[in-house]
């Protein structure tokens, strides 16, 4: 065997194992390419799904005001059962994670651009669990009571009261906030075609 001929057998061999790892990579990124779209396809179909989040805004501008009007009552006065009625309401909204994309493989094939929004987008739906909470919590310990009793309120019962709206008022903040970025994220979808 002559040195040229080993040249090319090496040449060759190397070659044929550069091509075969390059199409095993390229098989690997179209196959998260396929799982991440997908999962943004059903992350499309969750995004559009806004009725309830409509009407949780809608709630929780009414549960403000409700609060608001409430704790500008006299101190003699002694609420009706509407107005008693009005402090009853409590609701929550469950809503679907991202960490099963954003913690896997998949996010090398997706823009940096959406990676980032739907990171946002988890953030910001932690934040409303975690709001959501709070609003019961101060709803449990500052609301319930009063309704239970309906005698008129002290000074340090409406402030109770304000605390618990205060809850309210941030957790509308946070839904707001979602919703800015759940149409970010629908933009991006449909900017870059992918979730179809």
């Amino acid at each position: 065997m002559s040195f040229l001929e080993i040249l090319l057998q090496v040449g060759t061999v190397f070659l044929g194992a550069f091509l075969a790892f390059g199409l095993e990579n390229f098989r690997e990124r179209r196959q998260l390419r396929a799982w991440a779209n997908d999962y943004l396809g059903r992350v499309r179909e969750d995004l559009l799904e806004d009725g309830e989040d409509t009407r949780t805004i809608k709630d929780l501008e009414e549960t403000v005001t409700d609060y608001a009007t409430f704790t500008a009552l006299d101190k003699d006065h002694v609420p009706n059962e509407d107005e008693w009625n009005s402090l009853m309401k409590l609701f929550a909204v469950t809503h679907s994670n991202y960490h099963a994309l954003l913690e896997s493989t998949a996010v090398r094939v997706l823009p940096a651009e959406l990676v980032k929004a739907l990171a946002e987008l988890d953030e910001h739906r932690r934040e409303d669990e975690i709001m959501t909470d709070l609003c019961s919590t101060a709803w449990q310990q500052y609301t319930v009571p009063l309704v239970l009793q309906q005698t008129p309120i002290t000074d340090v019962e409406r402030r109770g009261l304000e605390y618990t709206q205060g809850f309210f008022k941030l957790r509308l903040e946070s839904v707001r906030k979602r919703l800015e970025t759940e149409k970010r994220v629908l933009e991006l979808l449909d900017r870059h075609n992918l979730g179809r």
